[in-house]
């Protein structure tokens, strides 16, 4: 546990706590406030001091205080008087879901909803705004380049990783960055075959290969497996994440910060050919 603390920065973790439980207070009725909830509000008297309060007084929310308390052998039920804990748990969810539900299953606003959705789309196509084309049953293609990404002063990542940054993160005891023996043998081998790279960056039975790419195409959630062509029509990787800087994008896309994570087609061949031995479709595929 104590190593998801290690990936977090815990400043920036405490302001999106904060301006969330100011969302909460303003925006959800108090007929879904829990009892802590209200007792909270009334005797610190806003959003802000509430959080502030709860963030101050968890164990959960400092990795010291976290450590130390768990070695203290707490109980179940100690765990459960925790703020932060207390918090989350009071918020009534099925009553909140409820209301949703009763709200969203008035055929007359949902038809009212669509009606001001495309008529706010209208007008700002009017006003010479550049506007996403419909979603629902087209097909819909987004250009980009593919390049580094510089997130802050002094921090340039490359466009391209390779088996070695696998390698590198390799942690069998974490889940997200194990290997099975046989993949670790194989990536350890370095044996690349026509997949592979030379040194020069030219195709051949070189010493690496090329795993995941970076481009400026602007996508949202749902795109993962989307295939990525070059100009030249031919798919070179799939679409599957975005960088952290990217998280906003639906709201605001910004080029030089909003990065697609594309896996390299050499890379799934690689796969599909020498670890998994699926070599039909290699064959299926003329490759």
């Amino acid at each position: 546990m104590m190593n998801e603390y290690e990936k977090l920065d815990l400043r920036v973790e405490k302001d999106l706590f904060i301006y969330a439980v100011k969302q909460f207070y303003s925006n959800v009725e108090p007929d879904t406030w829990g009892p802590y909830h209200k007792e909270l509000f009334n005797n610190l008297g806003s959003a802000g001091e509430v959080a502030e309060y709860v963030w101050s007084n968890s164990v959960l929310t400092d990795m010291d205080r976290a450590e130390k308390y768990m070695a203290e052998g707490h109980s179940k039920e100690e765990y459960m008087t925790d703020p932060a804990f207390r918090f989350f748990q009071d918020v009534k969810v099925k009553t909140f879901n409820d209301i949703i539900a009763e709200l969203e299953g008035e055929p007359k606003r949902l038809a009212l909803r669509k009606e001001y959705t495309q008529a706010l789309y209208q007008m700002y196509l009017d006003k010479g705004v550049p506007q996403y084309p419909d979603a629902n049953s087209t097909m819909r293609i987004t250009y980009g380049t593919v390049g580094t990404l510089e997130p802050r002063d002094g921090v340039i990542c490359d466009w391209k990783t390779t088996p070695a940054g696998i390698l590198e993160k390799y942690n069998p005891a974490d889940y997200d960055f194990s290997l099975s023996d046989r993949q670790y043998l194989l990536y350890r081998q370095g044996n690349w075959g026509k997949w592979g790279f030379n040194a020069d960056g030219t195709p051949g039975q070189g010493s690496t290969m090329y795993v995941n790419f970076l481009t400026d195409n602007d996508i949202t959630g749902g795109n993962s497996g989307s295939p990525v062509m070059n100009s030249r029509g031919e798919l070179i990787g799939l679409a599957f994440d975005g960088n952290k800087e990217s998280l906003a994008s639906d709201m605001l896309y910004t080029p030089d910060y909003n990065k697609c994570v594309c896996v390299d087609i050499r890379f799934i061949l690689w796969t599909l050919d020498r670890y998994a031995g699926m070599t039909r479709i290699i064959e299926e595929l003329g490759l």
